[in-house]
C-alpha cells in the first residue's frame, strides 16, 4: 500500500498544488485551511516512507545489526534538521535577497520593486534551503553511516595510535 502511494506522490503533491493555487483565486477563505491540511498530509507521508524504508533496510540485514527503533529515530531526526536547515536558512537568504533585490529596483524603474523582490526572494529562499538541506543531509547521513554499522568512535583511538613509540616492535 505505501509502496504504490510512493511511487505516485509526485503526482499527488503536483495535483494539490493546482488544488491550492484554483483554491486561491477561487474561495480565498478556505485557502488556509486546506495549506495546513495539506502540508499535515505531506508530512505525514514523508514520515511513513521514511519508516517504510528503514523497515525494509531492517529486514534486508541493511542496518548492520542497529535495532530498528534507533534506525528509525536517527532517520526522524535528520529529517528534522534537515528541514529545520532548509526552512531557516531559505527565510533568512530569501528575505536578505528579496529586500535587496526589490530596494535596487525601485530605485531603476520606479513600481516594479515589490515584485522584482518577491521573485529575488523566492529564488534565493529556494536555493538557499535546497544548499543547506543538501548539505545537512550529507553531514548526518555520513554522520550515522558509522552508527549502522556498529563501528565506534574514533575519537580517542586515533590521539592513542599516533602517541605509541616507533623504535618499538613487539611480536
Amino acid at each position: 500500500m505505501i509502496k504504490s502511494i510512493q511511487k505516485s506522490w509526485p503526482f499527488v503533491t503536483c495535483l494539490f498544488s493546482v488544488v491550492l493555487l484554483l483554491t486561491s483565486f477561487f474561495l480565498p477563505s478556505a485557502r488556509t485551511p486546506l495549506a495546513q491540511g495539506i502540508m499535515i498530509l505531506g508530512l505525514t507521508a514523508t514520515l511513513a516512507f521514511a519508516i517504510q524504508k528503514s523497515v525494509d533496510a531492517f529486514r534486508q540485514g541493511g542496518t548492520g545489526g542497529s535495532p530498528l527503533l534507533v534506525v528509525i529515530l536517527q532517520d526522524l531526526l535528520g529529517m528534522l534538521l534537515t528541514v529545520t536547515a532548509a526552512i531557516l536558512s531559505g527565510a533568512l537568504i530569501g528575505g536578505m535577497v528579496g529586500r535587496m533585490a526589490g530596494e535596487a529596483a525601485e530605485n531603476l524603474w520606479p513600481g516594479v520593486g515589490g515584485i522584482t523582490g518577491m521573485l529575488a526572494g523566492l529564488i534565493g529562499g529556494l536555493l538557499a534551503g535546497g544548499v543547506a538541506a543538501l548539505g545537512v543531509t550529507r553531514l548526518w547521513s555520513r554522520l550515522t553511516a558509522s552508527w549502522r554499522r556498529g563501528e565506534p568512535s574514533s575519537g580517542g583511538r586515533v590521539a592513542l595510535e599516533a602517541s605509541e613509540p616507533v623504535g618499538r616492535e613487539t611480536h
